[in-house]
């Protein structure tokens, strides 16, 4: 069984009277542990699949399965809930909180949760280290880096133990060596930890870190391939 399957899925939205077919038609399936690339210029999709893969949004039409379970026909709290549990969402603008320390942005999530404190801590400084980042926890998101910034939304988007990790552009507002050093970390993650893995990227580069690789043309999915193996050095 597939850990998460879309079938037929189209999605529109209106603008004024002018309906926007973000995606048509797209069947896809995603299997536990795969770090599948999902590549297309600015406007062809990529987000808005994203987005449904991860229950911020409904399709119009079609469906969106987890394990078998429809997504579309739960309620917008089942579908946060199970967002909480199963899924850890990376951006290309962080999207930390400017007043927050980089292990109290990491530890957010369970304060949600309503998880203890001193649990917290612990599970938001071993994330921390994990990425790097143990001696920052103290510091804001203003005296951090950009992929200072970009570990701490990954340690964030971990700290549920999510069994997939949509990461919409997340090398997006970092310069090449920095975008090399997150996609060799999300492969890490994928390759140690077996977490599932979806990038959505323009760059054909940052996409041969994934295992495989579709494409995303006006909403429609082109076509699915092994990606090629990223060459030495950091993407452009």
């Amino acid at each position: 069984m597939a850990l998460l399957r879309l079938e037929g899925v189209s999605k529109t939205y209106v603008a004024g009277i002018v309906p926007v077919h973000a995606l048509r038609d797209v069947t896809l399936s995603l299997d536990s542990g795969e770090f599948l690339a999902v590549m297309g210029p600015s406007g062809s999709g990529k987000s808005t699949l994203l987005h449904l893969m991860g229950g911020l949004d409904v399709p119009t039409r079609g469906r969106v399965l987890w394990r078998d379970r429809d997504l579309g026909g739960m309620s917008t709290s089942q579908r946060a809930r199970w967002r909480s549990q199963h899924v850890g969402f990376v951006f290309q603008a962080f999207q930390l909180l400017p007043h927050l320390t980089a292990r109290e942005n990491v530890e957010l999530p369970l304060v949600l949760q309503g998880v203890a404190p001193k649990e917290r801590r612990r599970r938001a400084e071993a994330l921390l280290e994990r990425v790097g980042l143990l001696r920052r926890r103290a510091h804001k998101p203003s005296e951090l880096s950009g992929g200072e910034q970009q570990r701490v939304a990954i340690a964030r988007a971990l700290i549920t133990n999510p069994e997939v990790l949509l990461a919409d552009e997340p090398t997006g507002n970092l310069d090449s060596e920095t975008g090399h050093q997150i996609l060799e970390l999300i492969r890490e993650l994928n390759e140690r930890d077996g977490l599932t893995v979806v990038l959505a990227t323009h760059n054909r580069e940052a996409a041969s870190y994934a295992h495989a690789v579709v494409e995303l043309r006006d909403g429609r999915l082109t076509g699915r391939a092994p990606s090629t193996p990223p060459a030495a050095g950091p993407p452009p």
